[in-house]
């Protein structure tokens, strides 16, 4: 049941489901809380989700900071072993960085990717199809990041299509296994491996 544990019971004389510690009550025991707070490491009590600009919560159980209000990511801060809660950025905004690894994190809010080759990494909007990009978060939205070629030196955001549906623009390309045939996606058909496996 969420929001309970299992806990051995002398009165009882067998295990009873018991609520997790909440707000501003002690977690020596259990080392959790409820969903609303989280165990802090230091006096095993209770206390309230860390907001933006906060403090990352150090789990007791783990002994690492991570705990962060919902929708908050704990990120590096100004030291290493001072990391922080922070929204997920937009656009035009640096990228976050991991609080353990100083790498950046590709989250970004409204489909902005993050983009690493800059310096400091910043978020930027989502790349249109056609496109060069590296990543499938870069595309818009519905859209991949797909080889050009066999070669796959270079990509592009394209959207991906399938067996009947149309290819006849640089915009879209057919799903793996299928190929662009007058225009349109055909599949490539099993190649012989059905056979070969099933002896047919």
């Amino acid at each position: 049941m969420a929001g309970y544990h299992c806990v051995d019971s002398e009165e009882a004389g067998a295990s009873v489901c018991t609520p997790y510690p909440t707000l501003g009550e002690s977690c020596s025991s259990e080392r959790s809380c409820d969903s609303s707070s989280y165990c802090e490491l230091d006096a095993l009590i209770c206390r309230a989700l860390p907001g933006e600009g906060e403090l990352c919560g150090t789990d007791a159980i783990t002994g690492n900071p991570g705990w962060c209000a919902q929708g908050l990511f704990c990120v590096m801060g100004s030291a290493p072993d001072r990391p922080v809660c922070s929204s997920v950025p937009a656009e035009g905004e640096p990228c976050l960085l991991r609080r353990d690894t100083g790498e950046p994190i590709l989250s970004c809010a409204d489909q902005a990717w993050c983009d690493v080759t800059a310096t400091p990494p910043v978020c930027k909007a989502p790349i249109v199809v056609g496109e060069t990009c590296s990543n499938a978060s870069d595309c818009e939205a519905g859209a991949y990041c797909l080889c050009d070629d066999e070669s796959c030196t270079t990509r592009s955001c394209a959207f991906l299509r399938i067996g009947g549906e149309p290819c006849d623009d640089q915009l879209t390309k057919c799903f793996p296994d299928y190929s662009c045939v007058a225009g349109v996606c055909e599949s490539g058909g099993s190649r012989g491996l059905f056979e070969e496996a099933c002896g047919t």
